[in-house]
């Protein structure tokens, strides 16, 4: 089902196959639009996947300056939107940092996270003081609650090689 939502600043193009547990795709950029259908073809026939452009990006209009917390708020109004207690918020690149921020500011909105070659780091570097990438304190918290951004983890391979 494609329909436009109306967001704070934007109209926000979305469209909407499957049925089951909800599920949430953000595509990469920013600047892209929605090239996620074959993902979401992939377990449409498991859960409701929702997928939209983000401000400012292919059939969703909307007018500069953006700002990351607007991106953040878009998606949270999209699941009030279409009435999700909560669902499963996934993103390829830019999409995946998205997804990311979003459960560190609504982690009681997230059921799950698929993070798909995500582009943002968000462990401390080892040769640094302990530093994050990520601007708030509740996204900091969320980064620090994955085992492989504990120090010494063997759960991730180190991307500063």
């Amino acid at each position: 089902m494609l329909e436009q939502v109306s967001v704070p600043g934007a109209d926000l193009w979305t469209i909407t196959t499957g049925c089951g547990p909800p599920l949430v795709l953000a595509h990469g950029g920013p600047g892209m639009w929605d090239y996620m259908g074959p993902v979401a073809e992939m377990v449409d026939d498991l859960v409701t996947v929702h997928r939209y452009d983000q401000r400012g990006s292919g059939r969703s209009p909307a007018n500069p300056p953006y700002h990351l917390a607007d991106f953040i708020t878009d998606l949270e109004t999209l699941r009030e939107h279409w009435r999700h207690e909560r669902w499963v918020v996934g993103g390829h690149s830019w999409g995946a940092q998205l997804a990311l921020l979003y459960a560190g500011r609504y982690p009681h909105r997230v059921a799950g996270l698929i993070l798909i070659w995500g582009s943002c780091c968000l462990c401390p570097r080892p040769d640094t003081s302990p530093g994050w990438s990520v601007p708030t304190p509740s996204a900091r918290r969320c980064a620090a609650s994955w085992p492989a951004c504990r120090p010494g983890s063997t759960h991730s391979r180190s991307w500063y090689t």
